[in-house]
């Protein structure tokens, strides 16, 4: 049984540091008090459904001695990009260890904690699009140039291209219907 109590405390303090990564992103980053409040809501809520088996869950805590320490240190997968990269990464981050905080509450007998994980997690997976969308990379303003040399006076598209980019127009689509595949890998 200490096992999984060890197992439900490294499971609620990823899901908890998860949220909050993501609660201070949209209140420092995108300053969004209502989302940023509902991020910090659930993280407390999450917090209070253990408040109970504190002791027990720190009593099993052995991080000095634990293997994932090192895999993660040597891990690679934690770069980012981006802020929506870490967007991603913390939203799955939480709701994967919710997910487990759920099924190991439950194997610990503590169905209703378990229950409770589980609407946690369906709030962060109706929170998530609202919070990526805060973050997604915008096209850039202006006009968008379209290629077609149908339409062109018989100038190439690579012309068309260069005239584009000398105006200043930053998204181009290269849109050639009338040339096959081959026609257009040689351009």
């Amino acid at each position: 049984m200490n096992r999984i109590f060890r197992m439900l405390d490294a499971q609620l303090n990823r899901a908890a540091e998860g949220i909050r990564v993501l609660e201070d992103l949209v209140r420092f980053e995108a300053d969004h008090g209502e989302l940023s409040a509902s991020l910090r809501d659930n993280r407390h809520a999450l917090r209070r459904i253990f408040r109970a088996h504190e002791a027990r869950l720190l009593a099993a805590r052995k991080s000095s001695s634990d293997v994932g320490r090192q895999i993660s240190a040597e891990s690679g997968n934690d770069r980012r990009k981006r802020p929506g990269d870490i967007v991603t990464a913390n939203f799955r981050r939480a709701q994967e260890a919710l997910r487990g905080a759920e099924e190991s509450a439950k194997a610990a007998g503590l169905y209703d904690e378990g229950k409770a994980c589980e609407q946690i997690r369906f709030a962060l997976y109706s929170l998530h699009q609202g919070v990526e969308g805060l973050f997604a990379p915008a096209l850039p303003c202006g006009i968008y140039g379209i290629t077609d040399e149908k339409f062109s006076n018989g100038r190439d598209a690579l012309f068309q291209v260069r005239e584009m980019c000398d105006a200043g127009i930053q998204v181009i689509q290269y849109r050639e219907k009338y040339r096959s595949r081959k026609e257009k890998a040689l351009m």
